[in-house]
């Protein structure tokens, strides 16, 4: 059975880089983001193997959201140099574990694995990525793998994220809209925290139906910031709703995104060069336990890439 794997590549990659602390290597190359993007993929290739995948990665400025709202993202600090070197070593070590990296001009990550989610709907999809964005794609065949308290990885359903937002996943988008986004510089409505936003839409559903309602909004407060706040609700909406179609996808086609065995001459040459001794003991104990594993059940073992 085919099962795809998107992973959401720079958020794992950015957060590795502020969760550890620096590392290089003798050549001075900075190496943390790195470090955690390995560790990732090689977390997902022992305990999530598919058929499919692809490395997703943002790609230039978001032009078709900057469009709506010219001040998206702007309170984000610019990328620091230390990290937009790690990248290029990044999509190598994602090309070398046997992923298809997926990227198009001026498109967002979460834009990509959207579309794609929407060109294969009906097959089997994991999202590895704590954006909560991407809790809007959640359905009977697409589920997210989030960040564990353990270290690892674990499966975010629809009733997972019913239990984590108190929303429905085709409530996400109107959810948001309403508490907004700091991060992406998205105001939502003043006084309005997730607990009130799920109870609003626990009693009106959607955004639309809530601003066709207002009067009928309990306590004069979250009244009063919903009408004056609801263009803005509206703009967020534009935003937050991840599109159904990128340039990427449109193109994209599933045996381009059959998953490689991976190559060990590569990895092997990429962690002597970064130095990431630990890595590459892991993914040599890792390939020899595959091995042994087909060995010894050669009719029944469903292999892994390695």
């Amino acid at each position: 059975m085919q099962k795809i794997v998107l992973i959401d590549s720079f958020a794992h990659i950015y957060r590795g880089f502020y969760a550890l602390p620096p590392l290089n290597n003798s050549s001075g190359m900075p190496t943390n983001a790195i470090f955690a993007f390995a560790k990732t993929l090689l977390f997902v290739e022992k305990n999530f193997p598919s058929s499919h995948g692809a490395a997703v990665f943002d790609k230039g400025r978001p032009l078709a959201r900057l469009k709506i709202a010219p001040d998206y993202k702007a309170t984000r600090p610019p990328t620091p140099p230390d990290l937009l070197r790690q990248i290029p070593y990044a999509k190598q070590i994602a090309e070398a574990f046997g992923w298809k990296v997926a990227e198009s001009d001026d498109t967002e990550a979460d834009d990509i694995i959207s579309a794609l989610c929407a060109k294969f709907a009906g097959t089997s999809i994991d999202i590895v990525s704590n954006d909560k964005d991407l809790a809007q794609l959640v359905n009977d065949n697409v589920q997210m793998l989030v960040s564990s308290k353990d270290g690892g990885l674990s499966r975010m359903d629809k009733s997972g994220v019913l239990a984590k937002f108190a929303v429905r996943p085709e409530q996400i988008v109107d959810y948001l809209s309403l508490v907004g986004d700091s991060s992406d510089n998205i105001p939502g409505a003043p006084g309005v925290g997730p607990k009130t936003a799920a109870r609003l839409l626990e009693e009106f559903s959607t955004l639309e139906n809530l601003l066709a309602n207002i009067q009928s909004v309990k306590g004069e407060k979250v009244k009063a910031s919903l009408s004056e706040s609801a263009q803005q609700l509206i703009k967020n909406k534009l935003l937050i709703k991840l599109p159904a179609s990128t340039p990427f996808s449109e193109t994209a086609d599933i045996s381009a995104m059959e998953r490689r065995r991976p190559d060990m001459n590569i990895l092997e040459g990429l962690c002597e060069e970064l130095e990431l001794k630990s890595i590459l003991a892991e993914i040599r104990r890792h390939a020899d336990a595959v091995e042994k594993d087909r060995k010894e059940e050669p009719s029944t073992y469903t292999p892994d890439l390695f």
